[in-house]
């Protein structure tokens, strides 16, 4: 009775799991398409830090 439980979840359980797994899936495409856009002005931002603390440290 316990392995039965184990080794097979509930069309319930299988059914949230998979609604769940789409979610997941659809944030992850969601960011990373923001991130895509995003990165750029990161990265920009991030030379344009470095560079004002480069003439303070030296």
């Amino acid at each position: 009775m316990v392995d039965e439980l184990v080794s097979r979840p509930s069309s319930e359980d299988a059914r949230g799991f998979r609604v769940f797994a789409t979610l997941a899936n659809r944030g992850l495409k969601l960011f990373a398409k923001l991130f895509k856009k995003a990165a750029p002005k990161i990265a920009k931002s991030l030379a344009d830090r470095e560079a004002l603390d480069q003439p303070a440290s030296a």
